[in-house]
Parts: C-alpha cells; sequence; structure tokens
C-alpha cells in the first residue's frame, strides 16, 4: 500500500471540524498543583470558570481557552495548557513551573510572545518561545509552546499566516503524506523557526485548497498522526 496524499487525508474535512475538538480535564488536579503559584496571577478564578466550561460541555474546547484566557497572558497560558495536556497527569505540574518565578518577568516574557504570535509572521513567533536553544518560559515547550502561539493570536486576524499547533502527532502525519510540506521537523528535536513556519505555510495553503480553515486542517493532521 502507498502512501496517503494530502487529498486522501484532508478532502474530507468539514468546516469548522476544530471548533468540536473537546479535551476531557482533570480539575482535582490542576487544584492541587497549581495551589501554590502567585497569588496575583489569580489561578483560582481560571480554574473555577474552566471547571465551568468542562462540566457544560464535558471536557474543554478551543473556545473555551480564548474566551477565558481572554486578554490575560497568563489567564491565556493557564487556559491553553488546561486545554494542551488535557488528562495528562503532569501536566498541571508543569504548569505550576511556568509559573514560577517574578511575576512580572513572567508576564513580560508571555506579553512578548502573544505580540509575536499576532504579526502574521510564523517564523518570528516560533523564535519568542526561545533563546539560544532554551525556552524563555519554563516547561514551554515546542508541543505546548505553539497552543499558546495559536491561541494567543486567536482574536486577531494578522497580515499572514496565524500561527498553528505543531505536535509530535501532527508532525507524524505531515511526514507520512507523499505530498507533504518538505523534511517537517521533529518537535521532540532542535527546531528552527523556519522549518516551523514551512509547515504552518503548507497547513494554510491546504486550508485553501479545501476550503477550511487553517486549524481544520491542523486537528485532521492530529488525529491522522494519533493512527500512525
Amino acid at each position: 500500500m502507498g502512501q496517503l496524499s494530502a487529498v486522501d487525508v484532508l478532502g474530507s474535512v468539514e468546516r469548522g471540524i476544530a471548533q468540536t475538538q473537546v479535551i476531557g480535564w482533570d480539575a482535582d488536579v490542576w487544584r492541587r498543583d497549581l495551589a501554590d503559584v502567585d497569588a496575583t496571577f489569580e489561578v483560582p478564578a481560571v480554574l473555577d470558570r474552566l471547571i465551568a466550561s468542562a462540566t457544560a460541555h464535558r471536557g474543554l474546547t478551543r473556545s473555551d481557552v480564548v474566551d477565558i484566557g481572554g486578554d490575560d497572558e497568563v489567564h491565556l497560558l493557564v487556559a491553553s495548557m488546561a486545554w494542551g495536556f488535557g488528562p495528562l497527569g503532569y501536566g498541571a505540574f508543569r504548569t505550576a513551573q511556568m509559573l514560577d518565578g517574578a511575576p512580572e518577568v513572567i508576564r513580560g516574557r508571555l506579553a512578548d510572545i502573544g505580540a509575536a504570535a499576532r504579526t502574521g509572521e510564523p517564523r518570528e513567533a516560533f523564535r519568542s518561545l526561545f533563546q539560544r536553544g532554551r525556552a524563555v518560559v519554563r516547561q514551554l515547550s515546542i508541543a505546548m509552546g505553539t497552543k499558546y502561539l495559536y491561541f494567543a493570536s486567536s482574536d486577531r486576524q494578522p497580515d499572514g499566516p496565524r500561527p498553528l499547533v505543531y505536535d509530535v502527532n501532527i508532525f507524524r502525519a505531515v511526514r507520512a503524506l507523499a505530498d507533504g510540506p518538505s523534511a517537517p521537523p521533529d518537535p521532540r528535536r532542535y527546531t528552527k523557526g523556519v522549518d516551523y513556519e514551512r509547515v504552518v505555510c503548507w497547513i494554510h495553503e491546504q486550508a485553501g485548497l479545501f476550503d477550511v480553515a487553517p486549524d481544520d486542517v491542523e486537528f485532521a493532521l492530529f488525529e491522522h498522526g494519533k493512527r500512525i
């Protein structure tokens, strides 16, 4: 059996499918592991809203993250990490590590990342996550960092391609396609902004070809990657 093509994987994708994705989440673990973060971050209030949304939707949706994150960079981080880690038991602990430090420094770094996410330049957005090859916010990896980039740009329409989530499932999916982007980077290893941008631009191109949103393509690739 030969390799699948983009048409095979994406040809039947429905517009808006990404917004139907519901992620399971364990609120009790998050309350426990984030109990000691700086009070000025107002994490308990964020968790209360996440719990209400998860109860209403039987999990967390992408729109929940955008609505709850609002204009506060820390609230957006907590909401996007809750969605991003989902039921993974270590997600809350790692998020607490992201918030361990001087509050003004953490807010400043997240604000800089958010501003880069809204420039319409995926390469520069990706570069904002790292300095000299290390995450500027502790534990904010490529997979989780690109989730933050994606949600930080959700309420804006940048002039160029919007950043998209890029994790190992999406990597596996695009690598397996006969006509996928050339040399997709493995997000578990050192990755350059130009390589991330190449995949993001390819996803945007596919979205235009199939008349769906770019995050619909991203979600379809994520699901295909899980099956590989």
